[in-house]
């Protein structure tokens, strides 16, 4: 059954904003502190992307900066802490006033998503709100989507003056950006994306914690769709899928699938499971940011999804499943062409996509020359492995 998923977090996005408006107008007068630089990722709920690793390089490498991660789910926040050590209180939260008041304080925000640590509106006024995204742009966001409902249209309105600059991770995306967020040139920032960083480090100990110790020893295939508009995900769209065949193949191969759902739209995937051990969950709860390990798998396949751009700087294998290519188009669209970024096979059937792993697992040139242009379109010459480095001293010379 179809479900629309274009909504699902307004309620939130929505309670955030306006409970920070009037905050929001106080703040602009609040002297502010230098030296505290807060961090947050997606509804100040999720520790993961840009805004994860430049915190964590922050901790690291600044000692004189007063750092702070906004999680406002309690219990995260407590587990965070404790493992960070409960006495640098690293991690806080925005929900009451005396945390409102302390994010207000700080001279700079670094954000993954759009949602700022503290809601409303003129964020930016005597304070840097740092937007850093959470991967390179490939399909159109905010006010170059096809197809943008009114009611956020007016949000994005509302809220594209909070920002100081937004990171972008190439020239070619560059050249679209300050249309996507309504911005001027001069707000765009090319800089490497700090997740990247751990493409070149990825945490193997943690990978093999959760899968075993010898699963590096077997074919690993990551499979990350995008989420849909209407919910209606088909995860492998053959009509020829004859699922006992498929089986016998990833065990014969010794081939294992692993399934990771759109962070904010997850669902039940035990119909896999049930099937063979070969497919494996790797979904939030499990590794709550796949940048972690994703450098550890020999194919990444996706649809429409930038899970991928950071993936191409080690030029490792792509698969794009691409059943409804015409009509994302429509709905979404693409910020860059789609035959030129997704750097890969598109099978058609079972068949073609059996022949087409192997192909891959098999052949390191296979696909090689569309990989290295794809990564320079994504990523241009950003294939450092010191992104944070980069983005630090963005933040403290501006």
């Amino acid at each position: 059954m179809k479900k629309d998923n274009t909504n699902k977090y307004n309620n939130k996005r929505a309670k955030i904003l306006l409970k920070g408006f009037v905050p929001s107008f106080v703040g602009i007068f609040i002297p502010k502190n230098k030296k505290r630089v807060i961090f947050t990722s997606t509804r100040n709920e999720f520790y993961n992307f840009n805004s994860r690793y430049l915190f964590e390089y922050f901790i690291e490498n600044y000692p004189d900066y007063e750092v702070k991660y906004v999680i406002n789910d309690e219990e995260k926040r407590r587990r965070l802490n404790k493992k960070f050590g409960v006495e640098n209180n690293y991690f806080i939260e925005t929900e009451s006033l005396k945390g409102i008041w302390y994010a207000l304080q700080a001279k700079t925000w670094c954000i993954s998503a759009l949602e700022t640590p503290v809601g409303g509106v003129f964020l930016k006024f005597n304070r840097m709100v740092l937007h850093l995204g959470h991967g390179a742009y490939f399909r159109s966001a905010l006010f170059l989507e096809n197809t943008l409902p009114w009611h956020k249209r007016f949000y994005y309105h509302i809220i594209k003056n909070n920002f100081s600059h937004h990171l972008i991770t190439s020239d070619a995306i560059a050249k679209v950006a300050p249309k996507m967020f309504g911005c001027k040139e001069s707000q765009i920032a090319i800089l490497g994306e700090p997740m990247n960083d751990r493409i070149f480090n990825p945490n193997e100990k943690l990978f093999k914690s959760i899968f075993g110790e010898k699963i590096l020893e077997q074919k690993n295939i990551l499979y990350a769709p995008t989420w849909r508009q209407d919910g209606s995900l088909k995860l492998f769209p053959f009509d020829d899928m004859e699922w006992d065949t498929f089986v016998t193949f990833l065990e014969e191969n010794n081939i294992n699938i692993f399934l990771r759902m759109h962070p904010s739209y997850e669902e039940d995937l035990s119909f896999y499971t049930a099937k063979t051990n070969h497919f494996k969950i790797i979904d939030s709860k499990t590794v709550e940011d796949v940048n972690e390990v994703i450098a550890l798998f020999d194919i990444v396949i996706t649809d429409y999804s930038s899970i991928y751009a950071g993936y191409l700087l080690l030029y490792k294998p792509l698969l794009f499943l691409t059943y409804d290519l015409e009509e994302y188009s429509k709905k979404t669209g693409f910020v860059v062409p789609y035959d030129k970024a997704t750097a890969g096979p598109k099978p058609k059937s079972m068949k073609s996509f059996k022949e087409e792993i192997i192909k891959l697992l098999d052949d390191d040139t296979y696909y090689l020359k569309e990989r290295k242009e794809a990564s320079i379109l994504f990523n241009g010459n950003n294939n450092t492995k010191e992104n944070s480095k980069q983005v630090a001293k963005f933040i403290i010379s501006n």
